[in-house]
């Protein structure tokens, strides 16, 4: 916590932000969504399949690298909250994915 601030000044690179009900409004899709992806990914974890559960997250940090740089410098803060969503949807939306395609087979 004590580093949060500098970390999110290297990512935007003004010399102030603020933190706005948009941003908030994201944050709580981020946590809504990662709320749902912890719902749906531990029980495959408990179940022995740790490889789609770490699927999953390999998946959401992979969108948080690709989004961060660009909405970051377009948006700022509201960019980096962006990304942070992004991150979790793309982890939801991969373990819906491998679980219906598992279930297929």
């Amino acid at each position: 916590m004590l580093l949060g601030q500098r970390i999110l000044a290297l990512v935007i690179h003004g010399q102030s932000y603020e933190i706005g009900t948009g941003s908030l409004a994201l944050m709580g899709a981020a946590m809504a969504l990662d709320a749902v992806w912890l719902g749906l990914a531990l029980p495959l974890f408990a179940t022995g399949k740790p490889q789609r559960f770490m699927l999953s997250r390999i998946a959401g940090l992979v969108a948080l690298c690709c989004v961060l740089p660009f909405a970051a410098e377009a948006w700022q803060v509201m960019g980096a909250v962006a990304a942070m969503v992004a991150s979790s949807a793309a982890s939801v939306i991969t373990v819906v994915l491998t679980n219906s395609a598992r279930e297929r087979t």
